[in-house]
């Protein structure tokens, strides 16, 4: 029973969030208000265009709120919710907003205490809600980035290789000695013909003494 008892309440409480989420979504319901943005650009049929650092005094008329302040909200999935103070007279919010340093991508107007969203009928004649689009001293749309990027690993230096010892020359066969002469200074090659006489010298006459022996 204890445990029939958690499930049901688990179940209570999740019902309560979704209705309540429920709630919320359906106060964010497009107003009368039309935002207008005259000294901006259009970027698109919803959205002004404005500079990533630069401020704009905008209005959003025909509100049908009270005169006196007003709280207006700069609404953006991806920055969070700028929550100003408007001042509205004859139906008309007057508000000022600086785009942070970091905007990207898009974000919309509301007002009130309920949220109600600013119309873009100022804009393109529409009844969608309206906002700001976050541009590039370029005047393109910065986008905004999922995730910070990790910084690249620095190649890390290679290895001087270390100067080899000179191998010691290992000495060059006879017939190398003879194959050489070609690159040899003719005192070289000569010494060589001296060699090379002189050993053919010692073996004739090794052999001659071997032969009077027998």
């Amino acid at each position: 029973m204890k445990r029939f008892a958690l499930f049901l309440g688990a179940g209570a409480i999740a019902a309560a969030a979704t209705v309540v989420g429920l709630g919320s979504i359906a106060q964010a319901t497009t107003g009368t208000g039309a935002l207008d943005c005259p000294t901006l650009s259009v970027f698109n049929p919803t959205h002004y265009g404005l500079e990533v650092g630069a401020t704009a005094t905008c209005t959003i008329d025909n509100s049908g709120v009270a005169d006196g302040p007003v709280d207006v909200f700069i609404k953006s999935s991806d920055l969070g919710t700028t929550t100003l103070t408007g001042t509205a007279s004859g139906g008309t919010i007057t508000f000022t907003y600086t785009a942070p340093a970091n905007g990207c991508n898009t974000g919309i107007v509301a007002y009130g205490a309920a949220g109600t969203l600013a119309n873009n009928s100022v804009i393109s004649g529409g009844n969608s809600a309206a906002g700001f689009a976050y541009l590039s001293p370029s005047g393109t749309l910065v986008t905004c980035l999922s995730g910070s990027l990790s910084p690249s690993p620095s190649p890390s230096p290679s290895p001087s290789p270390s100067p080899s010892a000179n191998p010691s020359p290992s000495p060059a066969p006879f017939g190398g000695v003879l194959a050489a002469t070609g690159d040899n200074t003719p005192v070289q090659i000569l010494a060589l013909i001296l060699l090379v006489s002189g050993l053919s010298a010692v073996i004739g006459g090794t052999l001659a003494w071997r032969r009077r022996r027998m």
